[in-house]
């Protein structure tokens, strides 16, 4: 399962491009929801001058989320999380 995932800033970024985070085939929620947190982190580090970042995601039963970046105690990026939905051609 591929994952977009949207940002509304990292730091003072408010340009963040998006980028996409994959997972395993079949999806299980709980377990994509640290396969995404990675992917975030790595993502935004270069983006902040903290080196201790943590990252949160929620996703709902549909496999939609949101997610935050914190440095410290300081909200520094929010995102939202969304699967991609694969065009089969015939």
């Amino acid at each position: 399962m591929i994952y977009d995932i949207a940002f509304d800033h990292i730091g003072r970024n408010h340009a963040v491009p998006p980028t996409t985070a994959e997972t395993r085939l079949r999806p299980d929620r709980y377990s994509d929801e640290g396969t995404i947190s990675r992917a975030v982190a790595s993502y935004a580090r270069p983006y902040l001058a903290s080196r201790g970042i943590d990252v949160e995601v929620d996703l709902a039963a549909d496999l939609t989320g949101t997610g935050s970046i914190f440095a410290g105690y300081r909200n520094v990026g929010r995102f939202t999380v969304r699967p991609r939905v694969e065009q089969v051609q015939s």
